[in-house]
């Protein structure tokens, strides 16, 4: 994927046409409210814009379409299925997921990762969930060979994690920590009991 797509990409997933659509919806009803979308986005398309949109409104799927093309080169159109690499925006997910879980009284952010993980070498005992939001339990920024794109499961990837030398003693610096993210996806399946 070149460059130029995955930035447009990144346009879709920061929601530029997100407020001009929710605002034609919310300013027309059922069929209108589609049109007065689609002709938003047609001239989107016009300037480049390659993505998936979904408008709901009032609990009704009004659409759900891709947009533009996914790969220029080879004309490849965007459809419902496309995959999108959408990068860092999964952490914020994540931290929603883990201050809900919160909120519904399953974890608190004080925890430390020790209550959902067995095996944790004592210097990783102590680390906070919180810790790990803030990039500040001392983990690398990745736990594979390949810088974040590396094919592994679950369960390998908590095990790489776990024989990281840290870089810090927990809560003292601040690091940018991909490894942390992923310990927090998987405290997030413990305390939901249900796949992230």
């Amino acid at each position: 994927m070149n460059a130029r797509v995955r930035s447009w990409i990144w346009l879709a997933t920061r929601g530029l046409f997100v407020t001009p659509c929710g605002v034609a919806a919310q300013q027309a009803s059922g069929g209108d409210a589609r049109q007065a979308v689609e002709r938003l986005l047609a001239q989107a398309v016009e300037r480049r814009f390659a993505g998936q949109v979904l408008v709901v409104q009032d609990g009704e799927t009004i659409l759900h379409e891709g947009y533009g093309l996914a790969d220029p080169d080879s004309d490849i159109t965007v459809g419902t299925q496309t995959v999108f690499a959408i990068g860092s925006v999964t952490k914020q997910f994540t931290r929603a997921a883990i201050l809900k879980l919160e909120e519904d009284g399953f974890l608190s952010t004080d925890d430390p990762i020790a209550r959902f993980m067995e095996g944790l070498p004592r210097d990783k005992r102590e680390i906070t969930i919180e810790q790990l939001m803030t990039m500040r339990a001392g983990f690398h920024e990745y736990h594979d060979d390949t810088g974040d794109h590396q094919p592994m499961t679950r369960d390998e990837a908590v095990e790489r994690i776990k024989s990281q030398k840290l870089l810090f003693e927990p809560g003292t610096q601040r690091a940018y920590s991909n490894s942390g993210f992923t310990l927090l996806a998987v405290i997030v399946e413990k305390a939901a009991g249900t796949a992230f």
